[in-house]
């Protein structure tokens, strides 16, 4: 692929590489999935299937492109596309536009759609402000070469406002609300590293870069404590892709320390009960995602409250319920109970499931935010009226290509 989940960019390449060890080079440019086929590879150039005859031997093009087939399915915020070829000249392909009808929708807790925010281009990690009558969330621009704005809706009128000017990174970018919901702290880049930025909102007043990471370090705001002074971070190695949860104090310029750590695991997306005596978190130490819960804020002892797999715990105002999204796309509710000072699961069951979204790994641990009183959810999800298009089957479709 020219880029792995990543936006369709006129910098983006094919490179040809080799098993041998032998330097890899650019074959030309280009946003999609690449497919070697009878002689061809084949790519899309925006919405077009192209085949540019390529020598498996020499390693080289021969030849320049033609257009295959017009209208096939495209993704251009991850470079994607519906299509394969096998290697006896038979083409399957998808019509049609892509995923990017996409919309912010404010559910109950049924799963019944209560209002759908104004349709825009793609946008991940609503968050409820505290009186869950705004919401921040990010707008990611498919030209912008993985790059996101940070915007803050009404939900009553559904009338918007951006937040930052300086494009963020899709990747690792998340945004949090202050407990009396005066601020907003999200990841940014003032410098080649990723930090933690600090805006106030309804004033006119620059971003406070609060810290900035090491290099080869990736860092993401998941929560703020509610007595207001400290930031939950998940932070890692770019090179391990190991990842713990810190705790980033909002004054001063210390860096984050570690809170939640586990030696050859990924810890993150951690969540502070209202009550600050408890924290959520996501950990893979069993060989899956799961949602544990320690004690805050010195953690000890962990309580495992999925039994299925789950990611992006979320409290309610009262922390005695927990919700997370398991495997197959439900949202799930877990009623605690706090007995002789331990936490204890009384029950977990489905609350219903989540639309289909784009963001399945990153971004997709904050594809949902809970309102204070567990009555509503804002989703980020696409468009559930959207109907598939069928499948093309071409049977020699190089036929014409031989003649030539």
């Amino acid at each position: 692929m020219a880029a792995v989940l990543g936006p369709v960019s006129e910098d983006n390449v094919f490179y040809l590489g080799s098993l041998d060890g032998k330097p890899a080079r650019i074959l030309f440019h280009g946003s999609s999935p690449i497919v070697f086929s009878s002689g061809q590879l084949l790519y899309l150039a925006e919405n077009v299937l192209m085949a540019r005859p390529f020598d498996p031997v020499k390693l080289d093009l021969t030849g320049e492109a033609v257009s295959v087939a017009d209208g096939v399915q495209t993704d251009p915020l991850f470079s994607n596309g519906v299509f394969s070829a096998s290697q006896n000249s038979t083409l399957l392909y998808q019509a049609g536009r892509g995923p990017t009808a996409h919309s912010v929708v404010i559910l109950d807790r049924a799963g019944k759609p209560l209002r759908r925010l104004e349709e825009a281009p793609p946008g991940t990690s609503p968050r409820f402000s505290p009186d869950a009558k705004d919401e921040a969330y990010d707008l990611v621009l498919p030209s912008g070469g993985g790059k996101i704005e940070l915007w803050m809706a009404d939900i009553i009128s559904g009338g918007r406002s951006r937040l930052t000017s300086d494009p963020l990174s899709l990747v690792s970018h998340s945004v949090v609300w202050s407990p009396n919901g005066t601020h907003l702290a999200y990841s940014c880049a003032k410098s080649s590293n990723p930090s933690i930025c600090i805006r106030a909102i309804g004033q006119i007043a620059q971003e406070e870069e609060r810290w900035e990471a090491k290099d080869d370090a990736f860092v993401r705001a998941t929560d703020w404590t509610p007595d207001g002074k400290s930031l939950i971070v998940s932070e890692g190695s770019g090179s391990t892709g190991r990842a713990r949860v810190a705790l980033l104090p909002v004054e001063g310029k210390e860096g984050a320390a570690p809170l939640v750590e586990v030696q050859s695991v990924n810890v993150d997306s951690g969540q502070v009960s209202p009550d600050s005596r408890w924290i959520a978190y996501r950990s893979d130490e069993s060989g899956k995602n799961e949602i544990y819960i320690s004690s805050f804020p010195k953690p000890f002892g962990k309580l495992q409250v999925s039994n299925a797999g789950g990611m992006a715990p979320r409290w309610r105002g009262d922390a005695k319920e927990l919700y997370y999204l398991a495997p197959d796309k439900k949202l799930m509710a877990v009623e605690l109970q706090e007995v002789g000072g331990s936490l204890q699961v009384r029950s977990i069951r489905p609350l219903f499931e989540m639309f289909q979204t784009m963001f399945l790994i990153a971004a997709g641990a904050n594809q949902y935010d809970v309102s204070r009183d567990g009555s509503r959810f804002v989703v980020d999800s696409l468009d559930a009226n959207q109907t598939s298009a069928p499948l093309n089957l071409v049977v020699n479709w190089d036929a014409d290509l031989k003649k030539k």
